[in-house]
């Protein structure tokens, strides 16, 4: 159903800003990243309002629009218009149905195929190694990711049968590309409206998706649309902040995202017995008291990610740092200043905007390895040149209130995803989409929940409109259940 060729993937990225040139001593980026750590309180915390969903559903989309690793995380800048995007970058879900829908290969090619462990519980389709044969292997990184994109299987199976009885005069090409469309459709609503909607500035959301006063044709990132800013997905689209260090995935499992010596929610294995995903424990769900969060959108994240289960335990804040520099990236100050936003500083007029590299409170009680004087030559060296994935992360922290991503980070966001969006004529912002209640889990007008959407792929009770749904106000479970 594609309008765009299969060699897109061929296309470039390209450098969105190019003020001051930055080429950050690696010293500082490493000292930096280790003033990121945040250690887990005995007694939980609230994280943000948003459901833990959101941190996996971002990635998900993540695989689906950009695929970049050939850069050397080293000390030399690279050419980013050598990098290759190996996604087709539409929001098309090739990361699921491959370029052609070659990873359909049941009843004659027109299904997906589901696999299952020992224990009978539905996981990715393996060969006899183990490897799962998937668009994209980033899609099987962790158990959450797994389940997500056996979402997308389990969707269009179900429909392409519910077609099929429906439609007997479509032949094997014309069901595919109907399911396709259908599923793509409610994915992207979900990516606009349970994803954006949540996690840009109100104000910018509204700009781009509801009052729609945002001139396309004036944008930079509309113009060269395939082309992928390197801005993207190398600050603006890293939102590992959000993620927590465990999730409890049934009632009675819990598990580390990473650990290096007890069982964790990684994947690329097959899936371990009884870790199929209680869905109500990542979003709001009717019937129950509430749901786990993601953690604040802030400049600290949780430790887990500081010591990653790679050959070299490498620290993941560390990594992102590094690949900022190589990309070389203008700092978060100079591009706040291009679009005429409040600028995070070392002495800014107004207190509040005030640029101040800290150690998270409880890490900061244990911390042995970063002195003051540390603290106050990060402040030197980046209080008014800070490199941006982490100006948007603190941005995140003062402007959007630990709730959503700050000016910097929702106008990139959101500039590109509407750009993209608005370009592919099959997009929902071009075709003729609509929401249909009684369909593909759609329980009411103009609203499509990710409730909706996990509840009809696993065959789960649907929402009742008449009745409400937990939010992050009479949130009762939070991040832990006793």
């Amino acid at each position: 159903m594609s309008n765009h060729g299969k060699n897109e993937n061929e296309l470039l990225y390209y450098k969105l800003f190019n003020f001051n040139k930055t080429n950050y001593n690696i010293n500082d980026l490493e000292l930096l990243a280790k003033t990121m750590k945040k250690i887990n309180n005995n007694n939980g915390t609230l994280g943000s309002i948003h459901p833990a969903i959101v941190t996996y559903f971002g990635q998900f989309i993540d695989h689906d629009f950009t695929l970049e690793n050939k850069s050397i995380l080293g000390k030399e800048q690279v050419d980013i218009e050598t990098l290759l995007n190996g996604r087709t970058s539409w929001f098309d879900l090739d990361c699921v149905y491959g370029f052609n829908n070659e990873y359909l290969t049941e009843n004659n090619n027109t299904e997906f195929k589901i696999g299952y462990n020992e224990n009978g519980d539905e996981d990715m389709p393996r060969d006899q190694t183990g490897k799962p044969l998937i668009a994209d292997a980033r899609n099987q990184e962790n158990v959450i990711i797994q389940n997500i994109q056996l979402a997308c299987f389990k969707f269009h199976n179900r429909l392409i049968n519910i077609l099929r009885e429906k439609n007997s005069e479509l032949n094997n090409n014309e069901l595919i590309d109907k399911t396709k469309k259908t599923l793509i459709n409610h994915y992207q609503y979900l990516l606009i409206h349970e994803f954006l909607g949540r996690i840009l500035l109100p104000e910018i959301f509204d700009m781009f998706f509801i009052s729609k006063t945002f001139d396309i044709n004036k944008s930079e990132i509309y113009k060269n649309i395939p082309k992928s800013p390197i801005e993207v997905g190398g600050a603006a689209f890293r939102c590992h902040n959000w993620v927590r260090n465990e999730y409890q995935i049934t009632k009675n499992e819990k598990r580390d995202i990473f650990s290096m010596t007890n069982k964790d929610l990684r994947g690329g294995k097959v899936l371990d017995s009884g870790l199929n995903i209680d869905w109500h424990l990542f979003m709001p769900m009717q019937g129950y008291n509430g749901f786990q969060v993601t953690e604040k959108f802030n400049a600290h994240l949780v430790h887990n990610l500081f010591s990653l289960p790679l050959n070299n335990g490498d620290s993941l804040p560390r990594m992102n740092l590094v690949r900022g520099n190589v990309y070389g990236l203008s700092c978060g100050q100079d591009i706040a200043r291009y679009y005429g936003y409040p600028v995070l500083c070392k002495s800014p007029e107004n207190q509040s905007l005030r640029m101040e590299i800290l150690l998270e409170e409880n890490f900061k009680s244990i911390n042995t390895e970063i002195s003051n004087e540390d603290l106050n030559h990060l402040n030197n060296v980046f209080g008014d040149n800070t490199p941006l994935w982490y100006y948007i992360l603190k941005e995140s922290e003062i402007i959007g209130e630990g709730n959503h991503l700050g000016y910097v980070g929702s106008r990139i966001i959101g500039e590109f995803f509407y750009s993209l969006l608005y370009k592919s004529k099959n997009s929902i912002l071009n075709n003729d989409f609509k929401l249909i209640k009684g369909e593909c889990g759609c329980v009411e007008e103009d609203k499509y929940l990710y409730c909706d959407f996990f509840s009809w792929c696993f065959d789960l009770e649907k929402r009742s409109p008449e009745y409400p749904i937990p939010t992050y106000l009479d949130n009762k479970l939070l991040l832990d259940i006793n």
